[in-house]
């Protein structure tokens, strides 16, 4: 069984210790919470960096979930040895390292964004599943957000959660536009 560390899984913990502030730790009490706020994030990047390092997305059984990514942070979870030797050596420029320069103030701005709403108790799988589900009905104000998760999510009745992920989901894709307008021509690939 191979124990060492590749790629993306080196970006997973360095995204999930850049976001939460501490080392990922794959203990089984806390399994499942873990892969949830790693799932959200996953689909927060893919959307927001417009990449494809992270697999699939779908909608199953009223949430937002990446099989593919659910087998790799599996696999993850046992090399136990290999994300303590990762994080005993962590420094945060490795992670800034793994993509280009001009993306370093992005992320910096996007975490932001999300360790604020994750210090008021936002829980990041409503966040990703209310900008999964506007992209597909479009919510314009938190009444409609309320409205649009409450339809999807068994049980959903919290109004106050339904206004703090409207507005953290405002506040990315007016980042995110503020980019786009910023970027240069060249920056963009032609194939």
């Amino acid at each position: 069984m191979n124990t060492e560390l590749n790629y993306i899984e080196k970006f997973i913990l360095g995204l999930y210790c850049q976001v939460f502030n501490q080392p990922y730790k794959p203990i089984k009490a806390l399994k499942k919470e873990n892969h949830k706020n790693i799932q959200a994030l996953c689909f927060i990047i893919n959307k927001y960096f417009y990449t494809s390092i992270f697999p699939t997305y779908f909608w199953e059984d009223h949430k937002l979930y990446s099989p593919e990514l659910e087998i790799l942070l599996n696999s993850m979870d046992t090399k136990l040895y290999s994300i303590m030797d990762y994080y005993n050596n962590y420094k945060d420029e490795e992670f800034y390292e793994l993509y280009p320069f001009y993306l370093e103030s992005k992320f910096d701005d996007i975490f932001g964004i999300i360790k604020d709403y994750i210090r008021y108790d936002g829980d990041l799988e409503i966040l990703s599943t209310l900008i999964f589900l506007n992209s597909v009905q479009a919510s314009n104000d938190y009444y409609d957000a309320y409205i649009i998760l409450s339809n999807n999510l068994p049980n959903y009745d919290d109004m106050s959660m339904s206004m703090m992920s409207y507005n953290c989901m405002l506040e990315l894709d007016d980042l995110n536009l503020e980019y786009i307008l910023e970027m240069k021509p060249e920056t963009f690939c032609v194939s």
